[in-house]
């Protein structure tokens, strides 16, 4: 046949024997171009290129011509003399038409036709020769053999021969029929590979490329280090090649009971038969190897019953890792894919027995589109399935029935008039037909098949042309495109009725990824025509919160959570226990989620937010539920002294001893136990000399976590038969299955005397001794009893989970968070996971050489256990802008990570680690050699490259190669300021890491938020973060969260030394959250941040709050200020400048905080409101000026004010009450003026200290130890002024009067 190439890439769902076949409508004409039987077992038509159908006969052993008018038969070639032919499917097979004999049918230079065959040579094999087609009598002569000595068979042979748009040949071999009937002791070989160039006898299930003249094509795939004829391999029978116009290659190929396949043939892919048939599903197909049975005899084969002593093999059992890297699926199956193993004869199975394909795209035959065309032999059918726009998929997932009656078509050729089919029929065999399962007779046997459309035609198609799209997600994270956005002014010289796209809705997962979409214009005639353009998908910043969250359905393991998601665009949900410090993370794209492995009676919190790589929305507000509770009901046993107890129950990590009591909850002690592994439990009891004392056990465990001990096998062990009065021990025995729920569960223990416990509620027994214990028991899965492939495509055994080993043999781009109890990289697969996406895994991951695993800047590797890693990864982390002479403080997730090579361009004298001095000071700073390796846990200053602009801040792009550390690590810490780093792969949650290191109660990092000028910074430069929270190192900077970035170094300072502890309970997801100024506990908090600045300049911010467990005294919450040389503002706690001061609960609105200032340099200032959470959202706040007086509702506006230079600890007040603030007080304090005197007078106390101020804040006068209730004053000034006059009373009280002198 003539293959008219078609781009095809087909997956077929579905299709309906019922229906009528298209052919039997009024547009349609149907009748037989030959008598019956006029050719001996067809096995190919070709439209040929004198306009006569050319044809192979298999059994008749000839090439022919058919006019296509009359019918009338001509013999081009017999072959009888070369060609053997004894069985179903051997003898003359395909043949393949040089592409210059259609250019030019006269042609002498490439005037070839190939053909395959089959002939004798000490037994069946194959051979494919060149012969020469003579013009002037149309005939076939000069034989040229190209190849030969290959494998053949009396069945699947499959010998399709094409030309591809190369200039190549390619032909199909099959298995050779082996493993089933007469060849069932004969091993199928579609695995093995060639081992030499002339291993031909390793060429069996593979599709060949081939040289013109029978050559091995340079450019051919080099498998196992070898380049033969082999293109793929894993075929069983693919009698269909075809070639779409594009160059793709498409066969269709015959399944076993189940499972035909559809496939696209990419090079050097295997397409797993015999140990997969169709998809890596486990359904339906199991490989049963006869040739292995012992002895084998070939005359028990049967299609139902495995021979005796071999293991039939599901695909899961042949490779429970997931299939080789380089498996590639199907792209239809037929409708062939079932989940029962069909049962009955070969015609009721669910395969079709595809026997070859073509494809229409002549765009005549209105609405046809691009078609394919798959005659069957079962089903008596040629099936047309319409081609989806980008060749992937079926219109529709439906094949329709174009042409069906009582035969077995063979193959199918396409007139070039667009309109005109030819089929052929095979002579016998057997056949269904159209009807279903029951054979029939062949009503044309052996003839060609003439179908036609009549109808009206298309007689001018229009053009579609495309232009490119950019889209931007909107706030909900989506973005949809319409037809008339990718329509780039098609044409039709009638009327275009019809715009549509293929994909026209796009989310997260295209951003950064150029999708293709194609655009179809149908016309009034039904003519098609497809084009295609890109879309880029933009992120969005500004993405808006998703609404709508809930809880509707909670059992006492899991929880379906809900939410607006109407574009199902990317969604990440956080959840933990209330009062909890780190949260798990998931993602969806969908609007609803079940969580799992929940505890039981426990309140949880969660919050959803719209998630794309870098750019995220707030955190939804948060939602409690709890979990139903596991009532496990009550037992009690019979104590009573000198009987039997259980006095130690052994089991696993469980080892514990108890006395004699009728009922003990030792649920606070716990064991984890692993499905599918076997376990003693041991028992000890006392040693009775009553030896008609004897005692039984009994052991329960609650597998599917459902509160109770009821269903079947969790009743896990017992005592068959009574342990003696005398004897002290007792073991038992049990599995766990692999059915089990993961999670905490319980157990329940029993002994009974004289008899085995049987009842787990209640009383054990009336009035037998007894006793019952309960323990907590953690289910959990062994890595690797569940297993999932992403082949770069699909993923092999579903999604992957926290149970299951993944594996990764393709190509991955992650679109979320992926869990996985251990991870294997393997082959030449790049893995990426992209910004703010974890890779979350419980045990090791290990990356093979030649593959990579790459993290994304703020992407994670979070890991549960602390496995050994094995292989290395590369980790990108992004710098804040810098400018030339800048530094970061950095730290290696990876081992042996070399500083020099983290940032070759550094000065070598650049890199710096700090030295414990109890100090800040340029001395604490040691250079260190560059060539010296990153240690886990330290941190480092490093110099931004020394070309670096040192106008325009950039950021520098670290990138960290190494294995991925992971486990414990400590550092040693000096008295005073030290310089460590985050040594994981992952962030670090901040105040698990402050409750693990008492002796740390705050975290410093240097920001360079403001550069220096001369050598000298002018503000500070250090954000810092206590369990209070964070401030940022000056107004507008980041807020410190509560994570600590990957590759992150940062300042702790500790008064008693010791070490810093970090531990993989530390770790949480590299999707940290955005919210400076919103707590993330449970726990109560109410915070404000203020910040110092002057016009040019953004000096600090500081932190004051009230939160539970802090004092009014340093504690835990508070934060001393790491740097004191620039001008700040500060919170003044014991005479000591603190950055971040926690108060005590609860908050009472006459409270009063004192406030430092330091100024270096006189001039004016201001004071603002940041922001503020908790109570203060609502509460006032007021700035009180104790120099001048001065009230300020620092909501409204900041405070501005004039200082000279020094450092300030009385100035300034925060307050929250108005009456707080009255600076005339005329019960207390009386201020006048008497002559040449300033009087001042207290009315009830003494006064201890009078100091005076000008307004710039300038002190004049300081009188202490007064100890009168009234004090005269010389005159003060000789001019008139404003002066500030502050008074303490001996009882403390500070009051401030102004008076004008």
């Amino acid at each position: 046949m003539r293959k008219i190439y078609f781009f095809l890439f087909v997956f077929v769902t579905s299709y309906n024997f019922a229906q009528p076949p298209v052919t039997s409508g009024s547009n349609w004409s149907v009748s037989n171009l030959t008598p019956n039987n006029a050719l001996n077992f067809p096995t190919e038509i070709t439209y040929g290129p004198d306009g006569f159908l050319w044809i192979t006969e298999r059994v008749g052993k000839k090439m022919v011509r058919v006019n296509k008018t009359t019918g009338a038969i001509f013999t081009m070639i017999d072959l009888s003399a070369q060609v053997y032919q004894a069985g179903g499917q051997d003898g003359l097979l395909g043949f393949a038409i040089h592409p210059e004999l259609y250019t030019n049918i006269a042609t002498t230079t490439n005037n070839y036709v190939f053909i395959a065959y089959t002939y004798n040579s000490g037994g069946r094999k194959l051979r494919i020769s060149r012969f020469t087609f003579n013009n002037a009598t149309k005939t076939l002569g000069s034989e040229l053999t190209l190849l030969q000595g290959m494998p053949a068979s009396n069945d699947h042979n499959s010998g399709r021969l094409i030309f591809g748009p190369d200039l190549k040949l390619y032909y199909s071999i099959g298995d050779q029929g082996n493993n089933q009937f007469a060849n069932a002791c004969s091993p199928i070989l579609a695995q093995n590979l060639p081992t030499s160039t002339t291993d031909y006898a390793n060429y069996p299930g593979k599709i060949l490329r081939i040289n013109t003249d029978g050559t091995i094509p340079t450019d051919n795939p080099t498998l196992a280090g070898v380049k033969s004829h082999v293109y793929t391999y894993g075929h069983r029978n693919p009698q269909g090649l075809v070639f779409a116009q594009d160059g793709t290659l498409f066969s269709s190929e015959h399944g076993a009971k189940v499972d035909d396949e559809l496939n696209k043939i990419i090079p050097a892919k295997n397409y797993g038969w015999p140990q997969i048939a169709g998809y890596y599903d486990n359904m339906a197909y199991t490989y049963c190897n006869w040739s292995t049975a012992s002895p084998c005899n070939a005359g028990s084969f049967s299609d139902d019953v495995c021979a005796a002593g071999v293991t039939p093999l599901t695909e899961y059992n042949s490779y429970p890792n997931g299939p080789s890297a380089n498996f590639m699926p199907p792209i239809g199956t037929y409708n062939s894919t079932v989940s029962v193993v069909p049962t009955g004869g070969f015609l009721g199975w669910p395969t079709v027995a595809p026997a070859s394909i073509d494809i229409y795209e002549l765009n005549k035959i209105p609405n046809w589109g691009r078609s394919l065309l798959i005659p069957t032999l079962k089903k008596g059918t040629i099936y047309r399935a319409k081609l989806a726009p980008d060749g992937n998929s079926v219109v529709g997932d439906t094949y329709e029935i174009f042409h069906s009656s009582n035969d077995r078509y063979r193959d199918v050729a396409l007139d070039p008039d667009g309109v005109t089919f030819y089929a052929i029929t095979d002579n016998s065999g057997s056949t269904s037909g159209p009807s279903g399962s029951t054979a029939v007779t062949i009503v044309n046997p052996g003839v060609i098949v003439k179908i036609q459309y009549t109808g009206p035609t298309v007689t001018s198609p229009p053009i579609a042309n495309c232009q490119n799209v950019n889209a931007v997600l909107d706030v909900n994270g989506s973005v949809a495109i319409l037809p008339s956005q990718v329509n780039n002014n098609s044409t039709d010289d009638g009327t275009i009725v019809s715009y549509t796209l293929d994909k026209n809705t796009f989310n997260c997962s295209h951003v950064g990824s150029p999708q293709t979409v194609y655009l179809t214009v149908v016309d009034n005639q039904g003519g098609e025509s497809c084009c295609s353009a890109t879309v880029t998908v933009n992120n969005n910043p500004a993405f808006i919160t998703p609404t709508g969250l809930s809880v509707p359905t909670v059992t006492n393991t899991t929880a379906t959570l809900q939410w607006n998601n109407p574009t199902l665009a990317t969604v990440e949900i956080r959840y933990r226990p209330i009062g909890t410090l780190n949260w798990t993370h998931v993602t969806s794209l969908s609007n609803t989620i079940v969580i799992t492995d929940l505890l039981p009676g426990t309140n949880y919190e969660t919050q959803i937010r719209r998630v794309c790589l870098e750019n995220v929305s707030l955190y939804s507000l948060l939602v409690n539920f709890t979990t139903a509770s596991n009532s496990y009901c009550a037992v009690s046993g019979i104590s009573t002294a000198g009987h039997n107890y259980i006095s130690n129950v052994l089991l696993n990590t469980i080892n514990n001893a108890s006395g004699n009591n009728s009922y003990s909850d030792f649920t606070g002690i716990s064991t984890s136990l692993s499905a599918g592994t076997s376990y003693n439990i041991t028992f000890t009891k006392p040693s009775i000399g009553n030896g008609a004392r004897t005692c039984g056990f009994s052991v329960w465990i609650d597998y599917n976590r459902d509160g109770d001990f009821a269903d079947s096998g969790e009743r896990v062990a017992f005592t068959s038969s009574l342990i003696a009065a005398s004897a002290t021990t007792c073991v038992l025995n049990f599995t766990v299955p692999n059915t089990i729920t993961i999670g905490a569960t319980r157990m329940r223990v029993e002994c009974m005397q004289t008899g085995t416990p049987t009842v787990f509620c209640g009383a054990i027994h009336a009035s037998n001794p007894s006793e019952a214990e309960d323990y907590t028991i953690n289910l959990v899965l062994p890595c690797g009893n569940l297993s999932t492939t992403w082949n770069g495509t699909t993923w092999s055994n579903g999604l992957p989970s926290s149970n299951k080993e993944v594996n990764f043999t393709g190509d991955y781009s992650s679109n979320g968070i992926v869990e996985a109890c251990s991870v294997n990289v393997s082959g030449t697969a790049n893995v990426v996971f992209r910004t703010n996406h974890t890779l979350e895994v419980t045990n090791a991951v290990v990356v093979a050489p030649g593959a990579s695993l790459t993290f994304e800047n703020n992407a994670s590797l979070l890991q549960i256990n602390s496995s050994a890693n094995t292989g290395n990864i590369k980790i990108k982390r992004n710098s804040t802008p810098q400018i030339r002479q800048d530094y970061t403080a950095w730290s290696s997730p990876v081992i042996n990570q070399q500083l020099l090579a983290f940032s070759p361009n550094t000065l070598p004298t650049r890199f710096y680690e700090y030295l414990s001095t109890g100090m800040t000071t340029a001395t604490a700073y040691q250079s260190i050699v560059p060539t010296n390796n990153f240690v886990q846990g330290k941190g480092y200053m490093i110099r931004v490259d020394n070309n670096w602009s040192s106008i325009i801040p950039t950021v520098y792009n670290g990138e960290f190669n190494g294995v991925p550390f992971n486990g414990n690590v400590s550092q040693t810490l000096g008295i005073g300021y030290n310089l460590l780093g985050n040594p994981y792969p992952s962030p670090l949650n901040a105040r698990v890491f402050l409750s693990n290191n008492s002796n740390i109660n705050t975290l410093y990092y240097w920001t360079h938020t403001a550069a220096a000028v001369g050598g000298l910074y002018l503000v500070n430069n250090y954000a810092a973060f206590t369990v209070l929270g964070g401030v940022a190192s000056a107004a507008g900077g980041a807020i410190p969260l509560d994570y600590i970035q990957v590759g992150q170094g940062f300042f702790v300072n500790t008064a008693t030394g010791g070490t810093a502890n970090f531990n993989n309970s530390q770790r949480t997801f590299g999707s940290a959250s955005p919210q400076f100024f919103k707590t993330n506990t449970a726990e109560e908090k109410h915070r404000i941040w203020l910040n110092l600045n002057d016009e040019n300049n953004n000096y600090n911010q500081i932190l004051l709050g009230y939160i539970d467990g802090a004092t009014n005294a340093i504690d835990a919450s508070d934060g001393l200020i790491l740097d004191a040389s620039q001008s700040l503002l500060y919170n003044l706690i014991n005479n000591l400048k603190y950055v971040i001061q926690g108060r005590e609960l609860p908050f009472i609105d006459t409270d009063v905080v004192p406030l430092g200032l330091k100024i270096n340099q006189s001039g004016t200032y201001s004071i603002s409101f940041e922001n503020a959470d908790g109570i203060f959202t609502s509460q006032n706040i007021y700035l009180k000026d104790n120099y001048t007086a001065t009230i300020h509702d620092l909501k409204q506006s900041p405070y501005s004010f004039t200082s000279q230079s020094g450092d300030f600890s009385d100035r300034f007040q925060v307050v929250y009450k108005n009456d707080l603030l009255s600076i005339n007080d005329e019960s207390d304090i009386l201020v006048y003026s008497n002559s040449n005197e300033t009087v001042i007078k207290s009315s009830h106390e003494n006064i201890k200290e009078i100091l005076v101020f000008d307004v710039l804040g300038r002190k004049l006068y300081d009188f202490q130890n007064i100890n009168l209730n009234t004090f005269q004053i010389n005159k003060l000034t000789t001019q008139t002024q404003t002066l500030l006059i502050r008074v303490v009373l001996s009882s403390g009280k500070v009051l401030t009067k102004k008076h004008v002198q």
